[in-house]
């Protein structure tokens, strides 16, 4: 017994290293599940182009849904094909005749046998499918590069200040009246090329202080160093009074 427990152990580590699961390849086959192959016809379809418009899509992903993945065969009816493709049957069944005259699903029809009902039996051609791949991407890259083209076009007519700023570039300010930084100047004050010390408290404080004088030199606020009505008493307010 003590023997053979080398020969047991080995034995075990050899299925433990088929169990491992190996690395898929990229590219798109007919070994590949059948959910990762829709994905990939998904992701290099334009709208409007291929032999397999939306209705097929939607029915192959119900196939998809109601298959084993790995060999995309096995039995299932219209009402629940249907119900996974949101269609009603007649439209499932439609889809499912266009794709069987183009070969990309087998179907043999069920139907009442020996007076029990029987499903049908479906198989998606993956092959079929991945012959598609490689038109559908050279398409779909034309489209995106057409679409990047026209986006790009479509910025340069924009104004300068609407676009984004690159990495390292200084926004290029259009007035001093968009600093955010700038202290506000007092009432009739036009902004234009910055004393020295006005961004300093004290030094806006001199400012405004000089510019109050001025004003009151000139006669500005002579008429508001008085009192109201020339000192006159204000006229009694008439109505009813509140409670």
């Amino acid at each position: 017994m003590l023997a053979a427990a080398p020969v047991h152990a080995a034995a075990l580590t050899a299925k433990k290293a088929d169990a491992t699961p190996r690395r898929r390849s990229s590219t798109p086959s007919a070994g590949w599940p059948l959910p990762m192959l829709l994905q990939s016809l998904q992701n290099a379809y334009t709208p409007g182009d291929g032999p397999l418009q939306r209705r097929h899509r939607n029915v192959l992903s119900a196939l998809s849904a109601r298959l084993p993945h790995k060999s995309a065969q096995g039995y299932a009816t219209l009402p629940q094909l249907a119900g996974s493709a949101s269609y009603c049957v007649a439209w499932t069944a439609h889809a499912l005749r266009e794709m069987e005259n183009g070969g990309y699903v087998e179907w043999h029809r069920g139907g009442i046998v020996d007076g029990k009902p029987r499903p049908s039996w479906f198989r998606v051609n993956k092959q079929a499918l991945v012959e598609l791949l490689p038109a559908l991407r050279a398409r779909y890259r034309q489209v995106v590069r057409a679409r990047a083209e026209a986006t790009a076009e479509r910025l340069a007519k924009l104004p300068r200040f609407l676009r984004a700023k690159r990495p390292g570039e200084q926004h290029r300010r259009r007035s001093v009246h968009a600093k955010v930084g700038q202290p506000l100047l007092p009432f009739g004050e036009v902004s234009g090329a910055s004393p020295a010390g006005v961004g300093s408290p004290d030094g806006l404080y001199e400012r405004t202080k000089a510019v109050l004088h001025r004003r009151r030199r000139d006669g500005w606020l002579a008429g508001r160093d008085q009192e109201p009505n020339g000192g006159a008493p204000r006229p009694a307010r008439t109505g009813r009074a509140n409670p």
